[in-house]
């Protein structure tokens, strides 16, 4: 059990559970989707394939993707874009549509998983998960974040408003650097 979440969003599956759970999610995911695959344009099907592509590198054994740090961020932030890439296909759009709005959104996607992991920094390394912040800390998984959230701007061609959102994640990412406690990540979010 992670003592920092508790209960059951916390809890580790017992080793006997594990295997029948990933298989059993697994088929059940997949012939979900392979099933709808007829009926959705090619941006869409190309998007459910990564997706169920990069669901099995991320959770199931032996690659699993969610423990090994940095691809746990990153892998995040292709799911993100996989995902934006699926609602452009449903919505009848294309592949260019997806520019630059999906990278930037795998971006933030990004580097809010890095940053949500801080607060479980000191519970993971006792339990032994892995995890960009395990290996980052707070001030290197603030930089981390910093630096995707400056990076997305390249990709972000909006108004305003998301501009200023970036500017609040700049300033939250900083603070993180300089405060690093839980206390401070609970009172910005």
């Amino acid at each position: 059990l992670n003592g920092q979440r508790g209960g059951v969003k916390g809890e580790i599956i017992q080793e006997s559970w594990q295997k029948k759970i990933a298989i059993g999610g697994s088929l059940l995911t997949s012939t979900i989707l392979l099933a709808s695959l007829p009926f959705l344009s090619q941006l869409a099907k190309y998007s459910v394939l990564g997706l169920l592509l990069i669901a099995f590198l991320y959770s199931v054994p032996p690659i699993r993707l969610k423990a090994v740090p940095i691809l746990d961020s990153v892998t995040n932030g292709i799911g993100a874009f996989l995902f934006f890439a699926l609602g452009t296909g449903l919505a009848g759009g294309n592949f260019s549509d997806i520019i630059p709005a999906g990278y930037w959104g795998s971006m933030i996607f990004m580097a809010i998983d890095a940053m949500g992991s801080c607060p479980d920094i000191e519970a993971d390394k006792e339990n032994g998960i892995r995890t960009s912040a395990t290996l980052l800390g707070w001030r290197g998984t603030s930089i981390w974040f910093t630096a995707s959230i400056i990076v997305s701007l390249i990709f972000q061609k909006w108004d305003l408003i998301p501009k200023i959102g970036h500017m609040i994640g700049i300033i939250f990412g900083t603070t993180m650097y300089f405060k690093r406690t839980e206390e401070w990540f609970y009172a910005f979010v």
